[in-house]
């Protein structure tokens, strides 16, 4: 382990020290206050060291539950796209939390305390436990609410900056796009008597023009991709001959579906540059859909033994690019003889809601 991953273990833990044990002093304190303060009968009839256990874990488990139950509720429901479902999961789950832990309580003190508790001191123990239940997961909420707005600010910022950087390198590469594609008609010329380098010189063009307009589309179709994708193929499959294979099965009924451009040549330029592709080892990459949906884009590993540098910028940059246009999460799997991708596929009329 690196020295830079020690030190922030070190610090993560630290931290979690820290808040465990300022969340045990609050407990010990408001279980000590509720005792001395608040809490009259039945408590003030039971031995005191007993009567603060009971209101210590009482706390800590309503405290430590309405935590436990907001964070899931929080990683299962956007705080921003999903607020009305969020709002009724908590207040349901709190609500069953309290149930639960007051009736656990009624218990023990009415069958192992031999405490007599009638509706009234019912009643008021659960409001109490209940409304103190809300104002702390409402605080708890509140932080996280901020805490996240504070992370999507902050990567929204990133991807500000990312995209800037992206069109400055665009503008770069892309100094006069007019004489690169009327030198792609002058050759045409030149090879119009070669069928193959003719069609060659035209997929390199068509992919450079695709490059060219992707910069000002977020998304594109499943039928678009698969056009570059197998003009793509068709240069890869010149250079290497019979060594190196792209097989389509696609079901049709995905053609309008959507994911961001460039994501097949990306992954398709990842398969040729880390793999070994010879007579000895040919390469078959499998392009193909299934009902999730998904695309899956698989191919044997047989790592180079000499790999080219990897900027390590194409399944990151398909990743992030998901996960900012779709808030979705694509699939990698990697084994010691198959590497697989699933790219989800995104239905146009979800995007229209």
């Amino acid at each position: 382990m690196k020295n830079k991953d020690i030190i922030s273990e070190l610090e993560y833990l630290n931290c979690n020290r820290t808040e465990l044990l300022i969340r045990f002093t609050a407990i010990f304190l408001l279980a000590l206050f509720s005792l001395v303060f608040g809490v009259s009968y039945p408590y003030s009839d039971i031995i005191f060291g007993w009567a603060f256990l009971m209101l210590f874990v009482k706390i800590f488990l309503l405290w430590h539950g309405s935590m436990l139950l907001i964070n899931f509720s929080i990683k299962k429901f956007s705080l921003f796209d999903e607020t009305l479902k969020l709002f009724i999961f908590q207040f349901v789950s709190l609500f069953t939390l309290v149930t639960i832990i007051v009736y656990l309580e009624f218990f023990v003190l009415e069958s192992v305390l031999k405490q007599s508790l009638s509706y009234t001191v019912k009643f008021n123990l659960f409001l109490g436990a209940l409304l103190s239940t809300y104002l702390i997961s409402t605080i708890y909420a509140s932080v996280a609410f901020f805490q996240q707005w504070k992370i999507n600010l902050l990567k929204a910022k990133e991807l500000e900056k990312s995209n800037l950087e992206a069109q400055y390198a665009s503008l770069v590469n892309q100094v006069n796009p007019h004489f690169l594609f009327n030198s792609f008609n002058a050759l045409l010329v030149l090879v119009k008597d070669n069928p193959i380098a003719s069609k060659y010189v035209e997929s390199i063009s068509e992919i450079m023009r695709y490059m060219l307009q992707s910069n000002e589309r977020e998304v594109v179709t499943l039928q678009e991709e698969l056009l570059i994708a197998e003009k793509y193929a068709f240069i890869q499959i010149n250079r290497f001959g019979s060594k190196f294979t792209i097989k389509f099965n696609i079901d049709p009924k995905y053609n309008t579906f959507l994911l961001p451009p460039l994501t097949l040549q990306m992954l398709l330029e990842n398969v040729v540059k880390h793999n070994e592709i010879s007579e000895a080892h040919p390469l078959t990459v499998n392009i193909y859909t299934i009902e999730k949906p998904f695309l899956i884009v698989e191919n044997k590993m047989q790592a180079k033994r000499e790999s080219e540098k990897s900027l390590g910028i194409g399944l990151d940059n398909i990743r992030k690019r998901y996960q900012h246009i779709f808030g979705e999460v694509i699939l990698i799997q990697k084994t010691e003889e198959h590497f697989t991708v699933q790219l989800p596929l995104i239905n146009p009329e979800s995007q229209k809601k």
